[in-house]
C-alpha cells in the first residue's frame, strides 16, 4: 500500500495525521481477499506505522551512511571472486587441497551438464553432491585465517550488526518487531554471488587444466629420476610417500605443490601460444 502521514505543530498537542491506500486486494475477509473498506487497525499495524514514521525521520543520519558502507563493502568484497581481480581466491594454486576439489567439482559439473558452455547459476543445481562440495569450498575459503578477503568480510558483517541494531532500537521503542529483512537479503546476495563464482570458476578450470593425479606423480617421479638416474619408479614413489622423517614430510609436500604450479605453468604457456597461432590466422584472413 501507499501511505503518508503529516505532522500538525499548530496545536499544543503535537499529533500526527495518517492516510493509506491499498494498491491490491491485501485484506482477508469473508475467506476472500478483498479491499479493506472500514475496521480499526490493530496493534501490531499502529507499531509497523509507528516504525516506519521513525526510520524515515532517523534514516538520513544513521541508516543511509550504513546502507552506503554496506555496498561499497560488499562490491569490494565481489572483487576476492572475480578472475579479472589480481586478488582472486579460487585461482591459488599454493593449495593443493583446494586446487582437487575445485577440479573435482569441474569434473562433476561437467558430467551432469554434457560439457554446456552456458553460464551456470547455483541455485538451479539439483545434484546433491555438486551442492555439497561447493559449499564445502566456499566454507574453507571464509575459514581462512590471515588474509585481507576475511578482515574485509568481517567488516561487512559488522556493518549489517550495525544495521540490525538501529532497526531493533526502532522497534523496541514502539514494541514492534525487528525488521532484518535488509541483512537477509545482503547475506543472501554475497553468498549467492560466491556460490556462483565458485561454480563457473570449477567449471571452467576442470576444461582448460585437466590435471590428473598420474599428471603429478609422473612430474614428482621426473624430477626425482633426473637427481639420481639408478632409482627406480617404485622406489622414488615409496619413498617420497612412506617418509616418516617430519622435515621429508614437508619438503615432500613442497615437492607435490611444485609438480602443480609446473603443470599449471606448463599449460598456461600452452595456451598462450595456441592465442598466438589463432590470432595470426586472424591476421592472415
Amino acid at each position: 500500500m501507499s501511505y503518508q502521514f503529516s505532522l500538525h505543530t499548530n496545536t499544543d498537542n503535537l499529533h500526527f495525521h495518517l492516510s493509506f491506500a491499498e494498491k491490491c486486494p491485501n485484506y482477508l475477509s469473508y475467506g476472500k481477499i478483498q479491499y479493506r473498506h472500514n475496521g480499526e487497525l490493530t496493534q501490531e499495524e499502529l507499531n509497523f506505522f509507528k516504525n516506519e514514521i521513525l526510520h524515515y525521520i532517523e534514516k538520513e543520519k544513521i541508516f543511509t551512511p550504513l546502507l552506503k558502507e554496506t555496498n561499497q563493502e560488499l562490491e569490494s568484497l565481489k572483487k576476492y571472486f572475480n578472475p579479472k581481480d589480481k586478488n582472486f581466491l579460487l585461482r591459488n594454486k599454493d593449495d593443493i587441497i583446494m586446487e582437487e576439489k575445485i577440479l573435482k567439482l569441474g569434473e562433476l559439473i561437467n558430467e551432469k551438464r554434457e560439457n554446456s558452455n552456458q553460464r551456470i547459476k547455483f541455485n538451479s543445481i539439483k545434484d546433491k553432491e555438486i551442492v555439497k562440495l561447493t559449499k564445502e569450498i566456499k566454507k574453507e575459503i571464509f575459514s581462512k585465517e590471515n588474509n585481507n578477503f576475511k578482515d574485509e568480510y568481517n567488516e561487512f558483517k559488522n556493518t549489517l550488526k550495525a544495521i540490525n541494531e538501529y532497526f531493533t532500537n526502532i522497534a523496541e521503542e514502539n514494541h514492534g518487531k525487528v525488521d532484518d529483512t535488509l541483512i537477509k537479503n545482503k547475506n543472501k546476495y554475497f553468498d549467492n554471488y560466491v556460490l556462483n563464482a565458485i561454480v563457473n570458476h570449477a567449471n571452467y578450470s576442470y576444461k582448460k587444466n585437466k590435471i590428473s593425479e598420474n599428471d603429478i606423480i609422473g612430474e614428482i617421479i621426473y624430477k626425482e629420476y633426473k637427481k639420481n638416474k639408478k632409482r627406480t619408479r617404485y622406489d622414488i614413489l615409496s619413498s617420497f610417500l612412506s617418509s616418516k622423517n617430519k622435515s621429508n614430510q614437508f619438503k615432500n609436500k613442497y615437492q607435490v605443490r611444485q609438480a602443480v604450479k609446473n603443470i599449471n605453468y606448463e599449460l598456461e604457456e600452452a595456451e598462450k601460444e595456441f592465442e598466438k597461432l589463432f590470432k595470426a590466422d586472424k591476421e592472415y584472413e
